[in-house]
């Protein structure tokens, strides 16, 4: 399966898909400041290739020159994910690695750091981090093993026809990645570039989503950097002016729904891509009725019900004024969440 996508008339293209629910408001909690430092480089150990062995390679971590690997680390015994980045890249610590990457916005250490504070409050969507290993080239963080993948394999996973059954088998999923982002931004935390792909699903009594890849999360609500991949980009990040990044994720979770529903995307970007530029001029719901589902007559439009595609409109807003929010406390205006949406509070 190819993760790039094509850019083509409205009406007919079709993107290559790549790769408990409350009302009640949740307890703030407060992380460091600079997430980084919830991890301290003195922590790092001397990887021991005796402990952990080769099964195979998962994927390439690109934007951080590296390589994610499944292994066997044989002195629990259990399968774990080790992302493999060169120290020439990742440096030996935050602050190293600020004075010699001062524009890049993939920050691993504060990947690292976050990764360790959700684990250590016991947050039910993080993956526990195992721990960081150096030797003479490379870096290692070790990471406990997703049973299904990310959402993108877990997504295509779901073998059901668009319809009622396959937003039925979807519900739970979406439903719990809300749940998580939303306590999240209650943390003070935002991702930045939520996506399919930084999204892992395992088994505990069903799959549950784990959150991952927070090297470009902040603990600042406003921000002005343009981050996250670019078909998940928020329009109001192009405008080179402070942003809501609450707001700016929750647009990110509706490109991540449709996404998760269509095993397809709405475009390619949000900035030029044909699709997004009908959608600016005929809104959410024009494009659903423009474009055809792949390998079919019908429309988009035709095979969501009406409460979905309620939800996808309020999510894809491009004005975030009007967007909807995740239901974060710190929106006091009693603006709309998701969780007053229809589709989500009751199910397709």
């Amino acid at each position: 399966q190819t993760r790039a996508m094509a850019d083509s008339s409205t009406s007919s293209v079709s993107f290559s898909l790549k790769r408990s629910m409350s009302d009640e408001p949740l307890g703030h909690r407060s992380p460091p400041q600079e997430l980084a430092h919830a991890f301290d480089p003195e922590e790092v150990k001397s990887w021991d290739p005796d402990r952990f062995f080769f099964v195979k390679k998962l994927q390439d971590a690109t934007r951080n020159q590296g390589t994610v690997i499944l292994m066997r680390d044989l002195l629990e015994p259990r399968f774990v994910a080790v992302k493999v980045m060169p120290n020439h890249w990742v440096g030996s610590s935050h602050e190293n690695f600020l004075r010699m990457h001062p524009w890049e916005t993939e920050l691993p250490w504060q990947d690292v750091g976050t990764a360790k504070y959700l684990a250590s409050i016991g947050w039910k969507y993080s993956m526990e981090l195992l721990g960081v290993f150096r030797d003479k080239h490379h870096t290692e963080v070790v990471s406990e093993y997703a049973t299904h993948g990310d959402l993108f394999k877990w997504c295509s996973d779901v073998d059901l026809d668009l319809g009622p059954s396959r937003e039925e088998a979807v519900w739970p999923m979406v439903v719990q990645v809300l749940q998580g982002m939303r306590e999240l931004h209650e943390m003070s935390i935002s991702h930045r570039d939520i996506s399919l792909e930084n999204v892992l699903v395992t088994d505990e009594e069903g799959p549950v989503p784990k959150i991952i890849d927070f090297g470009m999360a902040s603990t600042s609500r406003f921000v002005q950097t343009t981050t996250g991949k670019k078909a998940y980009q928020a329009p109001e990040l192009h405008a080179d002016e402070p942003v809501d990044s609450f707001l700016a994720d929750a647009f990110s979770m509706g490109v991540t729904i449709f996404a998760i529903y269509m095993k397809d995307y709405p475009w390619t970007n949000t900035l030029d891509c044909k699709c997004f530029l009908y959608a600016k001029e005929n809104g959410i719901r024009g494009l659903m009725s423009k474009r055809k589902v792949k390998n079919s007559s019908k429309r988009f439009i035709e095979v969501m019900s009406e409460p979905f595609v309620a939800l996808l409109e309020g999510l894809l807003c491009f004005n975030p004024s009007g967007r909807l929010t995740l239901g974060e406390t710190a929106f006091h205006d009693g603006r709309p969440s998701v969780w007053e949406q229809v589709w989500v509070r009751y199910g397709p």
